[in-house]
C-alpha cells in the first residue's frame, strides 16, 4: 500500500483574492486560488509558507522576484516538468508563446503547442511558476487558471502592454 502524503496549507490574502497555499511539510507543493479547493484544512504555519508569504509580499507590492529562489515541488509528468522548469525562466514583465516553448524544449519530440497549453494549464503553482507570462502566438491573452482577470491584473502589475 502506497504511504500518503500529508499536506499542509496557509492561507495568502493577495490583491488578487484569497490564495491557499499547500506544502509537503518541506516544499511548496501547491497555490490554490479562492473556491478551487474544495476540502476543510487547518491552517499550519511552516518556514515553507512564511518564505512564500514573503516572496508573494515582494511581487505584488512590484518587486522582481525570482520563482526558483523558493522550495517547489510541483507535482506532474516529466514533460509537465520540462515545461514548468520553462516557465520560471519566462523573467519578470516579458511573455512568450505556447509554440514558442514546444520549439525550446522538445523539438526533436515533435510536442506541439497544444501539448504544452496542457502542461501550462495544469501548473499547480501559478503566480510562482509564470504561467500568466504564457500567451497566444497571435498575442491574445488565453486562458487561465484563476481567469483571465487575473491572468491581465498580473501582467499588468509586471508592466506588460500589449
Amino acid at each position: 500500500m502506497a504511504k500518503e502524503e500529508k499536506s499542509y496549507f496557509k492561507k495568502f490574502n493577495s490583491p488578487i483574492g484569497m490564495l491557499v497555499l499547500e506544502s509537503d511539510g518541506k516544499n511548496l507543493t501547491a497555490l490554490h486560488f479562492e473556491g478551487e479547493l474544495e476540502k476543510d484544512f487547518v491552517q499550519t504555519s511552516l518556514p515553507v509558507f512564511a518564505k512564500t508569504e514573503k516572496w508573494l509580499n515582494s511581487y505584488f507590492s512590484g518587486k522582481k522576484v525570482d520563482g526558483k529562489t523558493l522550495p517547489l515541488s510541483p507535482k506532474g509528468s516529466a514533460f509537465a516538468q520540462k515545461v514548468w522548469a520553462r516557465l520560471l525562466d519566462i523573467q519578470y514583465g516579458q511573455v512568450t508563446t505556447y509554440g514558442q516553448i514546444a520549439k525550446e524544449i522538445n523539438a526533436q519530440s515533435g510536442f506541439s503547442a497544444r501539448a504544452v497549453g496542457r502542461a501550462v494549464g495544469s501548473n499547480p503553482i501559478p503566480i510562482i511558476i509564470s504561467c500568466h507570462r504564457v500567451i497566444g502566438k497571435n498575442g491574445s491573452l488565453t486562458g487561465y487558471s484563476g481567469g483571465l482577470d487575473k491572468k491581465v491584473f498580473l501582467l499588468s502589475l509586471e508592466g506588460y502592454k500589449k
